[in-house]
């Protein structure tokens, strides 16, 4: 369990590790308190991310960025298990660390435009 909670706070983890953390104190907060999850048609998340160019406009904002934070870090730490396995420790863990994460963010932005964006599309309540 150690070094789980170490390889979460390592590059290329913690990256997607704060980005986690972030949006958990958002969710926990909108639990707590009862606030509405922001579906508002005023969200500027096509200027601020650039979601419109990934084709992940589909709906509130904090529903996709989620499951696709989620996503990155998972892959993410998948990834640097495999690294710290196969290639050790040396100047060769940085780059491959590099790698690790756009590859997260590349796949987890493929499969988030795949499978949550259709759905919120289908949902009577959401907005686009």
């Amino acid at each position: 369990m150690t070094k789980f909670f170490a390889d979460t706070l390592l590059f290329p983890t913690v990256v997607p590790t704060l980005a986690l953390v972030i949006v958990g104190a958002y969710w926990l907060i909108v639990v707590v308190a009862g606030i509405d999850v922001g579906t508002s048609q005023s969200e500027p998340h096509e200027v601020l991310f650039g979601y419109r160019r990934l084709g992940l406009d589909g709906g509130p904002v904090l529903l996709v960025t989620t499951p696709l934070i989620a996503l990155v870090w998972m892959l993410c730490l998948l990834g640097s298990f495999a690294v710290d396995r196969y290639a050790g420790h040396g100047p060769m863990t940085t780059v491959l660390g590099v790698a690790v994460l756009i590859t997260s963010i590349v796949l987890a932005v493929i499969f988030t435009r795949a499978v949550v964006v259709p759905r919120c599309h289908t949902e009577p309540n959401a907005r686009r």
